[in-house]
């Protein structure tokens, strides 16, 4: 099945120190995210990229087909729509090599935090979305659950 691309908005830049509220699927909303192995490579490679593209991962939740995410622009020239290509780039490269399989489907949704909107409440939409999808009863028993220690 094909998804249209979600729209961008069309009067920012996407570069600078904003939040964004990510979400991607996994291709065919097949269960990618069930084993700590594929989770901890795909991981690797976008805390790689949040490094080298001056991001920095706020909360994630590797949900069996989807990835939610909050990142951060730690520099003025934080360019979140690259970072975004390259992040899905190479965590499908390497679930490729790992599986053999597609990881994305294509597209992805962000959401642009405002200057007023509380990080904190979106930490905890994401740790607490394994237990709205009734995977686990407490968020700390998911496995695939990270935030920063002061978020």
């Amino acid at each position: 099945m094909r998804h249209r691309r979600p729209r961008r908005l069309p009067d920012f830049s996407y570069c600078g120190k904003h939040r964004y509220f990510v979400t991607c699927c996994v291709a065919g909303r097949r269960s990618a995210f069930t084993a700590a192995d594929a989770v901890d490579a795909i991981r690797q490679q976008v805390l790689r990229t949040c490094l080298e593209r001056s991001f920095e991962e706020i909360a994630s939740v590797y949900m069996p087909d989807h990835l939610h995410a909050l990142f951060r622009g730690t520099e003025e020239d934080a360019a979140f729509r690259p970072f975004m290509t390259l992040l899905r780039q190479r965590t499908a490269l390497t679930y490729r090599t790992l599986t053999g399989e597609r990881l994305w489907q294509e597209g992805y949704y962000d959401r642009v935090l405002r200057t007023n909107d509380d990080t904190c409440a979106w930490v905890e939409y994401i740790v607490q979305n394994p237990v709205r999808a009734n995977l686990v009863e407490r968020p700390e028993e998911y496995p695939f659950t990270y935030r920063r220690p002061d978020s």
